[in-house]
């Protein structure tokens, strides 16, 4: 679920590291938050509200085939 509105700025695929991930932009608080191993459900360039389903739960990436998702807050 995304954390706080926003837009999506950024899809990524790094099977080295995140895997399958959102970044979302969040101009209103000077923020992004970036989602890893997840199966996608948005596109580039949506707006997403808060707590709206940005993805499920998945084991892309470095996840070692363990189902969750990984969150960061960045400046």
């Amino acid at each position: 679920l995304a954390a706080a509105a926003g837009t999506v700025f950024l899809l990524l695929d790094y099977e080295p590291g995140c895997g399958i991930g959102v970044v979302l932009a969040h101009p209103q608080l000077g923020r992004w938050t970036a989602y890893c191993h997840l199966i996608g459900l948005v596109s580039r360039g949506q707006d997403v509200a808060r707590g709206q389903p940005i993805g499920l739960s998945g084991a892309s990436g470095n996840a070692a085939h363990v189902p969750h998702v990984h969150l960061e807050v960045c400046t």
